[in-house]
């Protein structure tokens, strides 16, 4: 069973999970839940900070 992490509340195998919490999911659940934008796999995800650290140093990179 997959890992997922809610974005927006919602009914995953029958009982009620909120936003931000990481739940099994069964395959089916997370796919139709990962579709409708209401779950993300969890740990993969990237976090804010280290896409624009990334920009930042491909920016540096490129200017040197």
């Amino acid at each position: 069973m997959p890992k997922i992490k809610i974005t927006r509340s919602c009914v995953c195998n029958g009982e009620h999970a909120e936003a931000g919490e990481v739940v099994d999911a069964s395959t089916e659940d997370a796919t139709y839940l990962i579709g409708l934008g209401k779950a993300v796999p969890a740990g993969k995800a990237p976090k804010a900070e280290s896409r624009e650290a990334d920009a930042e140093e491909s920016i540096s990179k490129r200017m040197k």
